[in-house]
């Protein structure tokens, strides 16, 4: 492991065991540290030199397995009669829960088994828990401390150094394709998942408030903290990784897509930006470099690097969004104003009864409710009528189209509605609908208003 100041090696470090991943870690105020994760041990680093070793506490090795591993050791006893034991163990107790060692001599090849039996038979078993994945929980303070979370082999959760201050939900990707979440009172997760797939889940990510997640069926799905599926978009070619991308100063939020030799940045419904290398990629990171917020390091399979950054002094097509903005309002008070324009006229017979009729349209379209107010001034109350909502057939549809008045007191508001649908919103057309108050008694209306109906806009909900 190394680190670099342009293109200059400034510190390098001897491992002894293969690396997992690296992560930058805070665990003193303004101290940042180096968190490695390597076999069961997570090491970090201070200052360029070791500060803090944790390892994962190792899981208790079988009875039977413990023994017949002690019994390889005579001669007797037989390769063939060890994994026959170990291969029935494993369907009892399930091969995750055997040592590595136990597992990796039951994947080697025959002519193999013999050489790795007497390599480890003498040895003794152990069973350590296999860091897996590890990744940080940002502070919610500027005081507070980075709390690092790593995931192991043996399914568990560990988290290391000090406790969240806040409440907080981790999120857990299993081999299977289920996405687990876990809360700060948890102590085993749940069995049902929030999340099922239907196949391999390839990376995961936080994006504003929803997850996004990677597939191995070429697909990245964007669900709710609780599972719902918000957004799911078909890419052509294979996902290698997720990244978060937050710039604050401009407040841009996005997901960087790893493809083989291209880079897109996705929201939960659009595509962003897209970048393009001239050779394959074998791994992203976005974040710090420096006095730069914003800095997208790619790595290349032919062991290259390339940094690309955000420049403070970029300018953006700001302007364009504002007039985009200003128009929408603009547009939707137009809209609004004209809805609660709508021009009526109401005409009455000569022997109508003294009664107040007002209409209300609300609504964009294709849809929308006509609200009707009805207001009694006779002197005695009036019993049996009816509303009736009239257009062209090929125009309209109602909810309810003969509404019933059994009864209007005097003084007394009565309020009744009906939803209207248009039936071709695309043709911007636009019909009168009459509204006619009746009784059982008389062929004639008694009321009779004309509503001019807005034109309607097209469903967009949908």
């Amino acid at each position: 492991m190394g680190t670099k100041s342009g293109s200059t090696t400034k510190w390098t470090l001897a491992l002894y065991e293969n690396s997992l991943r690296l992560f930058t870690h805070k665990n003193i105020t303004s101290v940042p540290s180096l968190a490695l994760a390597s076999g069961p041990s997570l090491l970090i680093y201070k200052n360029l030199k070791p500060f803090y070793k944790f390892t994962t506490p190792s899981s208790k090795v079988n009875r039977v397995e413990e023994e017949v591993w002690a019994r390889a050791q005579q001669s007797d006893f037989s390769s063939n009669k060890l994994i026959a034991v170990l291969r029935q163990l494993a369907l009892e107790i399930s091969v995750k829960n055997l040592s590595a060692i136990s597992q990796t001599l039951l994947t080697l090849p025959e002519d193999e088994r013999d050489a790795f039996v007497q390599k480890y038979a003498s040895k003794g078993l152990s069973n350590p828990s296999t860091i897996t994945c590890v990744t940080t929980m940002k502070r919610s303070s500027a005081e507070t401390l980075d709390v690092l979370i790593c995931g192991t082999e043996r399914g568990q959760v560990h988290v290391v150094d000090s406790t969240y201050d806040v409440e907080y939900r981790i999120f857990v990707v299993t081999r299977n394709g289920k996405i687990y979440s876990l809360s700060r009172e948890d102590q085993t997760c749940s069995e049902s998942a929030i999340i099922e797939c239907n196949c391999p889940i390839v990376d995961l990510v936080i994006h504003n408030r929803s997850l996004a997640v990677a597939n191995a069926d070429k697909t990245l799905s964007f669900f709710t903290m609780k599972g719902r599926r918000l957004n799911r978009i078909k890419i052509n070619e294979e996902i290698r990784a997720l990244e978060q991308f937050v710039y604050v100063a401009k407040q841009f939020t996005g997901v960087i897509v790893q493809l083989e030799s291209e880079l897109r940045i996705y929201n939960e419904h659009y595509l962003l930006d897209v970048i393009t290398f001239d050779k394959p990629i074998s791994w992203v990171k976005y974040g710090e470099y420096g006095r730069e917020d914003g800095a997208l390091l790619v790595g290349n399979k032919e062991g290259g690097l390339s940094i690309r950054l955000f420049r403070r002094k970029a300018t953006f097509e700001e302007k364009v969004y504002q007039k985009d903005a200003f128009l929408l309002k603009y547009e939707t008070t137009k809209r609004f104003t004209e809805i609660a324009q709508v021009s009526t006229s109401v005409s009455q017979t000569a022997t109508a009864l003294p009664i107040d009729m007002t209409v209300d349209v609300n609504g964009f379209g294709p849809t929308f409710r006509i609200t009707v107010h009805l207001t009694s001034s006779a002197k005695v109350p009036l019993y049996k009528h009816y509303l009736s909502l009239l257009s062209p057939p090929s125009m309209y549809i109602f909810s309810q189209p003969l509404i019933p008045v059994p009864l209007l007191i005097p003084g007394k508001e009565f309020t009744y509605t009906s939803l209207v649908t248009c039936l071709n919103p695309e043709k911007g057309l636009q019909s009168d609908i009459k509204l006619v108050l009746c009784n059982e008694t008389s062929t004639t209306p008694l009321l009779t208003v004309v509503i001019a109906m807005p034109i309607s806009d097209l469903n967009v909900l949908d």
